[in-house]
């Protein structure tokens, strides 16, 4: 099941930490969950800027066959 607060919950945990996320296959996960990828993708931006002082210290790359999404 979709579980958001839980995902949301990992993520924060490592704040403090160097972080690289890549998803591989987002057009498998948009097919297949339809929702969850916008979902996943506007809860790993709001992480990304959640605060200020980590910003540079998290990556996350989104890769599907015909796109490739570096989130900023």
């Amino acid at each position: 099941g979709c579980n958001w607060d839980a995902f949301w919950d990992c993520l924060t945990d490592m704040y403090g930490e160097p972080i690289f996320i890549e998803i591989i296959g987002l057009d498998v996960i948009e097919r297949e969950f339809e929702d969850a990828a916008e979902k996943m993708i506007s809860i790993l931006r709001r992480f990304k800027h959640y605060e200020s002082s980590f910003e540079k210290d998290i990556q996350i790359e989104i890769v599907s066959s015909n796109r490739h999404i570096c989130l900023e």
